[in-house]
């Protein structure tokens, strides 16, 4: 993994203060930072996701936000091909749930992930499948693990009442930053990711690397750069966007402060948001995800287009991506990574967390709180009670 500002305007104090937060916080001390607990976790999903297999060979994962979205962005990158995932519950709508509810004529399990255990469309989830599976299996309630914190919540009470099966989880690590613990790592062992070389891709990161961009990115905010645009150029690393996306949105997004989160994907979006981020108002930067080699390749010509060209698509891809930089402004990071596979995607896992929780306390604010999102809730919680 290599990371480098690839375009910016900023004299050279930018370096001294990026050895002034190297020195201050180079040595984290949070929990998912203890690499003894990071292989405990390991060692313990991969027993897990055996359990689970002997209660169904697909596995249902209800959830919202960093309950799964990590797990998520892992599958969707890789594509293994080990046991089938659904995740439900991050909607409440009604046609959402319906349609999942269609695809399920397999022989599965239910996996609920709530960190507090009362998250209030994580218990719906729980609801509806629940009595779903009743109509399905006898042995319906064997079928469905709860991962909590503690018993002391709405679902391990229902957990208790009904003989599920309960995984607790560390009570320290809030969701977004959860995804090298169970949380994500016991979905990824199930889909058939090798989750020890996901490790391995964490804990080879050099953490330096995260405190310069996060000194890069407060030093844009500091110039009224208030958009962040990450950009990749491979489809299936949209759900690993949309994991970054809430990791920095909720971390950061507070008390009148923070960098809004946003992506695209090229080429697609080239041919959409491409125009404002060319020619619109500059109130961003861009952050580049970029492989530098494929697992596969396809050739491609266009002799028959008027063009002398023979190149492989990644080659095609590539040049895209280095062109539409070079057209852009002056505001751009650049993220190297070898390829999309399980190590990599765990330095990418890794740096980010990193990076966010010292992006968030050079801004000033505290990076493990979501005050906003309490805030809907106990309103929602009044209007429910009135009802």
């Amino acid at each position: 993994m290599n990371f480098k500002a690839y375009k910016y305007n900023f004299d050279r104090s930018i370096e001294d203060k990026i050895e002034e937060n190297k020195e201050k916080y180079r040595n984290a001390d949070y929990l998912w930072t203890d690499f003894n607990f990071l292989r405990g976790e390991v060692h313990r999903a991969k027993g897990i996701a055996k359990e689970i297999e002997r209660a169904g060979k697909t596995l249902v994962v209800a959830g919202i936000g960093g309950s799964f979205l990590g797990a998520e962005a892992a599958i969707n990158a890789l594509n293994p091909k080990g046991n089938k995932i659904h995740f439900i519950g991050n909607s409440l709508s009604t046609r959402a749930a319906l349609q999942k509810l269609s695809d399920l004529d397999e022989d599965f399990a239910l996996l609920v992930i709530s960190k507090s255990g009362n998250t209030l469309e994580t218990i719906i989830a729980y609801t509806y499948m629940r009595e779903f599976m009743k109509n399905k299996f006898s042995d319906y309630n064997k079928r469905i693990f709860i991962m909590s914190q503690s018993l002391d919540s709405k679902l391990g009470r229902a957990c208790q009442k009904n003989g599920h099966n309960f995984i607790e989880i560390s009570s320290e690590v809030g969701g977004r930053y959860s995804v090298l613990t169970c949380v994500g790592l016991v979905p990824m062992a199930f889909a058939g990711i090798d989750v020890d070389k996901v490790i391995d891709g964490a804990l080879s990161v050099n953490v330096d690397h995260a405190i310069s961009y996060a000194t890069y990115r407060n030093k844009f905010y500091e110039k009224d750069l208030f958009v962040e645009i990450f950009t990749v150029y491979e489809p299936d690393l949209e759900y690993l966007l949309k994991w970054i996306l809430q990791l920095f949105a909720e971390s950061e997004g507070k008390e009148g402060k923070g960098i809004l989160p946003t992506y695209v994907i090229n080429s697609r979006d080239l041919h959409s948001l491409g125009q404002y981020i060319q020619s619109g108002r500059q109130m961003f930067f861009e952050t580049t995800i970029s492989p530098l080699n494929s697992n596969s390749n396809l050739e491609v010509s266009l002799e028959d287009y008027g063009l002398n060209l023979n190149m492989t698509l990644n080659e095609l891809n590539d040049l895209t991506r280095k062109s539409v930089m070079k057209s852009h402004s002056s505001n751009q990071l650049l993220l190297e990574i070898e390829k999309i596979d399980e190590f990599n995607l765990g330095c990418i896992f890794y740096f980010f967390e990193y990076a966010c929780q010292v992006s968030a306390k050079i801004l000033g604010v505290d990076p493990f709180n979501q005050p906003g999102v309490e805030e809907y809730k106990a309103i929602l919680r009044k209007k429910l009670y009135e009802k």
